[in-house]
């Protein structure tokens, strides 16, 4: 499954209320985030956003050996899996 997102890992840089997401080997911006009511939740979107990529990884990893091991599908992985596809749209 080829991802067409973004290559790499992202980071955030900025303070306060503005953040910017980028990605580390393009240095190309992927998303302003912003807020002009509460900067913690900038902040903590931001972190998020940052992160997927990571996170999208790690989920496929778990996904794919939990499959392994388990016969039936039960809810979890069905839901991971649903995470999965939203995504990679896939």
């Amino acid at each position: 499954m080829e991802s067409k997102h973004t290559k790499g890992n992202f980071y955030k840089s900025g303070s306060s209320s503005q953040y910017l997401i980028a990605s580390e080997e393009t240095g190309n911006t992927i998303a302003v985030v912003y807020s002009q009511k509460d900067e913690k939740e900038a902040e903590a979107n931001a972190a998020l956003l940052a992160a997927a990529p990571d996170m999208l990884e790690a989920l496929i990893n778990l996904h794919d050996w939990c499959v392994q091991f388990t016969p039936e599908y039960p809810a979890a992985l069905l839901k991971a899996k649903e995470a999965i596809i939203k995504a990679t749209n896939y």
